[in-house]
């Protein structure tokens, strides 16, 4: 049995290169102050080599079991940004088109009010499908043909094109069809990052994970009422960003993805366990470390997934501080990311994940970091004051 002494000791590993021993010691902080509880790793490309890899807490507090250096988390929705950048590369290669409708390639996803949507709406958040009705099984997200009758068959929520809504898991499951579609040799999203990104590039990123890595993966720990109220008190934006998961059921968006889905409910614990990992969940189910998810982005900085031109496109929000239908709150986002201006007030972009999962690219500072914990917060992105503080200290680092 664990000592109590031993469950209370944060330790932090890692390397850091000169110049940047204050992030390690922000990220040190986090532990000492109470604000990471379990566990959690931030890693940093700078001009295309690693500058920053650190990790600390624990993967399973439980069982006192620590975070290594090779210990992967859940990416939850930073994987939306690998999977809009799998997209871009075939958008590329000219096998599709942003301005598309969809229906060039899937016709019968024209059903219902769909005929219109373009590729740009459906990869954007904008195609009116951020749930579906009935309930998605299991059985659905292991056969990609009963998922596409489930998709194409669906009458939209709005008008598509006409508002912002987040497609929380939804939209990983439209790209994948698309994909599948599109691509030369017919790939789902998984097989083709597998094949042309962590293949080629010995990245760890995985949708759908191996049973072979299970073991590796921090058990998930949900918010306790006790910490949402302190992260409310220090930064009070953060009870606005979650206002309409507090409306009854009934009313919210949000409670309407998250019923759609019966094998996940509403608990993101039940992502500890293996068979739900092991499943293709592609707006959600990535499972990673912070040194793979940064050096994606990395990757991207450097040129050698993207062409400039192609990454100036990206780099350009087209919804700019619009209303999120389905969370209330203003977003800047596109092309499948979404987008916040740095400390000079150009556009960096990347994804947040539940929880408090990050990953950014900066392009005007070449710098890529990335950020995963296994103790949910309530606040998200910015608004993840672990997460905040963290990046804080990178760009006065830079600076």
């Amino acid at each position: 049995m664990a000592s109590a002494k031993s469950l209370n000791h944060h330790h932090v590993a890692g390397t850091v290169e000169p110049g940047f021993e204050k992030v390690k010691e922000v990220f040190e902080e986090n532990f000492q102050d109470g604000w990471e509880s379990q566990g959690a790793a931030f890693a940093a490309y700078w001009k295309g080599k690693k500058i920053i890899d650190i990790w600390g807490g624990f993967a399973d507090r439980e069982c006192a079991r620590p975070w290594e250096e090779d210990t992967m988390m859940l990416a939850f929705s930073t994987s939306k940004a690998v999977c809009a950048l799998c997209f871009a590369m075939l958008v590329e290669k000219g096998l599709v088109s942003y301005d598309d409708l969809v229906i060039k390639y899937w016709p019968e996803y024209g059903q219902n009010g769909k005929e219109m949507t373009t590729v740009r709406m459906l990869i954007s958040h904008q195609a009116g499908l951020p749930y579906i009705a009935g309930t998605i099984e299991i059985e659905d997200i292991q056969d990609h043909t009963r998922m596409s009758k489930l998709l194409s068959a669906q009458k939209p929520i709005w008008e598509p094109g006409t508002k912002v809504g987040y497609h929380a898991l939804t939209i990983g499951w439209l790209v994948d069809q698309l994909f599948r579609r599109t691509d030369s040799k017919q790939r789902g999203v998984a097989q083709f990052f597998r094949e042309e990104i962590a293949d080629v590039h010995g990245v760890e990123f995985f949708i759908g994970l191996p049973k072979v890595e299970q073991m590796r993966v921090a058990r998930i720990k949900n918010t306790t009422a006790e910490e949402m109220l302190r992260e409310i008190a220090s930064e009070p934006r953060v009870l606005m960003q979650s206002i309409d998961g507090l409306k009854p059921p009934n009313e919210s968006n949000f409670f309407r993805m998250l019923d759609q889905v019966s094998i996940l409910g509403y608990n993101f614990e039940r992502f500890n366990d293996p068979a739900v990992r092991s499943l293709e969940i592609p707006a959600a189910g990535g499972v990673t470390t912070a040194r793979d998810l940064a050096k994606i982005f990395s990757l991207v900085e450097q040129g050698k997934l993207l062409k400039k031109e192609m990454v100036n496109v990206l780099l350009q929000p087209f919804n700019i501080e619009v209303e999120d239908n389905c969370f209330g709150i203003l977003q800047s986002s596109g092309h499948g990311f979404f987008h916040h201006m740095n400390q000079k007030g150009q556009w960096a972009m990347g994804h947040d994940g539940v929880g408090g999962q990050n990953v950014r690219l900066d392009m005007d500072n070449q710098l890529c970091f990335a950020y995963l914990t296994n103790a949910m917060k309530l606040g998200s992105d910015h608004l993840t004051g672990t997460f905040a503080r963290i990046q804080k200290a990178l760009y006065e680092c830079i600076e």
